[in-house]
């Protein structure tokens, strides 16, 4: 009986820290980005297996700081950049997944809507979570307006427009 107590309670600290469940983060929209505004919606983004993996790099900083709440530190936000050869870097720093989550990316551009997609894998008995930066460049890119999209098996997607261009570099912070 405790232990079936422990996990539940386990399962609620997780799932409440990790940003899931009833925190206000549907569908909101943010500024943050010169190139207007974007949004931040609940629920899980779905990835196409059969898009080219448009994905030339990806790196992650693994678990930064163990045990700590989103209060505890900096703001969720995405930084990206345009490189010299069509590329586009995308960092996102402090997304919280399990602290020994193995991390993937893919990425895929179709009709101006880069999706990239991150994937967490980890060990459903481990009860701790942490912010991680992921670094990514998604290559292929013509100058023009885009949608880029952020999301995967975490529990919110992120959308916003941009305009790509050589000279472009912005950010935008995650608001929930």
């Amino acid at each position: 009986m405790k232990k079936i107590i422990f996990i539940s309670m386990l399962f609620v600290t997780i799932f409440s820290v990790t940003g899931c469940g009833n925190d206000e983060t549907s569908s909101k929209e943010a500024d943050g980005d010169e190139n207007g505004k974007g949004s931040v919606s609940n629920g899980n983004m779905s990835y196409d297996e059969s898009a080219e993996n448009k994905l030339a790099f990806f790196t992650n900083s693994g678990c930064k700081n163990k045990d700590v709440t989103r209060t505890d530190s900096q703001q969720e936000r995405i930084v990206y950049e345009a490189t010299s050869d069509g590329g586009l870097m995308v960092s996102h720093n402090n997304i919280y997944y399990c602290c020994v989550a193995e991390i993937s990316s893919m990425a895929s551009v179709q009709d101006h809507v880069i999706k990239i997609y991150e994937k967490a894998e980890h060990n459903s008995d481990v009860d701790c979570v942490c912010p991680y930066d992921l670094m990514m460049k998604v290559g292929g890119l013509t100058q023009g307006s885009y949608t880029l999209m952020i999301g995967g098996n975490a529990c919110h997607t992120i959308s916003i427009p941009i305009e790509y261009s050589p000279d472009l570099k912005s950010e935008f912070v995650v608001v929930k």
